[in-house]
């Protein structure tokens, strides 16, 4: 251990931690008790000495990171995070992309006997491989709580190899308290630090969307917030298949996009022996999907009020400048357009969302955070028809102003809509 890595498992771990047994584990020291002064200032040499950003799963999972992932219920979520963790933990290639080997300790808070009899067994036969380095947890912990950490603690210490990810589904499964009080995930985000200080791992927290907000985690901004990587999954109405979309990554490149089919896989004459298995369409990144009518001239009004409404955003690590304009401003020129013809509500909202849908799959945008951004001029856009913008369109100033005769209607009843979803079989709640 470097001194460095001495200095910020001393300083930043927040807690005493447990010791493993005898104190020292796989040639690691314990993480000593807190000193009196727990804060150590780094210069530059020794910022340089720390850990460098790496993947569990290239582009998609960060090492030494908290990545939440979210969306509706039955989007396949469960499926998609016990795909990722036995990739992980087998060593093979995640579709793709390239997967670190390592252990995975997998918190089964919900359904977790068909999770390990079916999604996993199911899993390890469809692929022929047994995930040897998969050890699941069959019930709810509070990990808000530290003497409930420190007992998870000791059961890690007692592997053979430290971690390198926990699988944490579903949140609200492993606190004491709401998801939406603030207190509750600050106590939770700090057993997460400390996890990953102690152990150098990653966490995948598996949430879900909120209710009015589907574009969003459900539950306290403080955790939105907090994620290294956020991963949105959103399933295509009632078929089995759903997106995986990187909705942030704090230090890399967002937006990447992923679709998938849910394969149904029998594995044996006993009735619970099926389950579904992810499989990426066409074997790559989803592609571009082909612009309808209406994307095309949802695309050419986003361009005009950026023009007339946007900003320029500087560039950052993540992406390099591009021209934005604010969600609520576009939406409220959408809103104001006659690219729907209906007046009501709820045709607008299905078809806003339709669009900006269409527009980020076709890699013509990213929506990060209040912003809609540009992201690139693909051959296909030039290929838009040139005919006029559409010239009945109100688009707001900077100041979100419209013009009187074209007034822009403003309430909660504009937040987009999920998709409909049925009932589904046993093995596909998550």
């Amino acid at each position: 251990m470097s001194e460095v890595d001495d200095l910020v498992r001393q300083g930043l771990t927040t807690t005493p931690a447990l010791p493993g047994p005898g104190g020292v584990k796989g040639g690691t020291p314990a993480v000593p008790a807190r000193p009196d002064n727990p804060i150590h200032l780094l210069n530059y040499q020794q910022m340089m000495q720390m850990p460098a950003p790496a993947w569990l799963i290239e582009g998609i999972l960060p090492e030494r990171a908290l990545t939440l992932m979210f969306g509706a219920s039955n989007s396949f979520k469960s499926f998609l995070a016990v795909d990722m963790a036995c990739h992980i933990a087998t060593g093979l290639d995640w579709h793709g992309q390239t997967a670190k080997q390592g252990s995975v300790v997998y918190i089964a808070a919900e359904g977790a006997y068909s999770l390990a009899r079916q999604r996993i067994a199911g899993w390890a036969d469809y692929h022929g491989v047994i995930p040897d380095k998969l050890y699941l947890i069959p019930l709810g912990l509070t990990l808000d709580n530290q003497k409930t950490l420190q007992h998870l603690q000791a059961k890690i210490d007692a592997l053979s190899e430290t971690p390198v990810l926990l699988v944490s589904d579903v949140l609200a499964g492993t606190i004491e308290g709401s998801d939406s009080e603030i207190e509750v995930i600050q106590r939770r985000l700090i057993g997460t630090r400390q996890l990953i200080e102690r152990y150098q791992l990653a966490e995948l927290m598996i949430t879900h969307s909120g209710w009015s907000q589907k574009a969003r985690a459900r539950g306290s901004t403080h955790l939105w917030g907090s994620a290294d990587t956020r991963l949105e999954v959103v399933r295509k109405g009632q078929a089995y298949a759903t997106t995986l979309t990187v909705e942030r990554h704090k230090d890399a490149e967002s937006g990447a996009s992923f679709g998938f089919s849910l394969k149904p896989h029998a594995f044996g004459d006993a009735d619970y022996q099926n389950t579904l298995i992810p499989i990426i369409k066409g074997g790559t990144k989803l592609e571009a999907e082909h612009l309808s009518p209406r994307a095309e001239q949802t695309y050419k009004l986003l361009l005009k009020t950026i023009d007339k409404a946007g900003v320029q955003l500087p560039a950052t690590r993540q992406r390099p400048a591009c021209k934005a304009v604010r969600q609520d401003v576009f939406k409220a020129a959408f809103w104001a357009s006659e690219i729907v013809a209906s007046d009501k509500p709820d045709s607008k909202k299905k078809a806003y969302k339709r669009c900006l849908g269409s527009l980020k799959n076709s890699s013509l945008i990213r929506v990060i955070d209040d912003f809609i951004e540009l992201a690139g001029q693909p051959d296909k856009v030039r290929q838009i028809r040139t005919e006029h913008l559409l010239s009945s369109a109100a688009v707001p100033d900077r100041q979100g102003h419209t013009p009187k005769e074209c007034p822009v209607v403003s309430s909660p009843d504009m937040q987009p809509l999920s998709s409909s979803e049925d009932g589904q079989l046993t093995f596909l709640n998550d």
